[in-house]
């Protein structure tokens, strides 16, 4: 699932409420839940059958990369799935490499 990290304010929000929204935005079918009972959302987010790409790292300002990248390692398991894209250049200073 494609979110984007250009509008996300990383200290008001959370990624894992902004990919709820999303999924509720663009599949409305889940809302049912007659069909799909009442967690549809939570349950595929929970058991990992939902993989987010988190594009336009690089759309935002240095610090407002720092400040995503620091939120999202502070409050995501560390073995949450996902995809963050951004230009090398630009996340360079984000993950220093390390000396072989």
């Amino acid at each position: 699932m494609l979110l984007s990290l250009a509008s996300f304010e990383p200290f008001c929000d959370s990624v894992q409420a902004r990919l709820r929204r999303q999924l509720t935005a663009d599949y409305p079918v889940l809302a049912d839940t007659d069909t799909y009972g009442p967690s549809a959302i939570e349950d595929l987010l929970a058991e990992g059958h939902v993989l987010p790409a988190l594009d336009a790292l690089d759309d935002r300002s240095e610090p407002g990369r720092a400040a995503v990248v620091t939120v999202l390692n502070d409050t995501l398991d560390p073995h949450t799935p996902m995809v963050l894209t951004c230009r090398t250049a630009l996340s360079s200073p984000l993950w220093p490499r390390q000396a072989s």
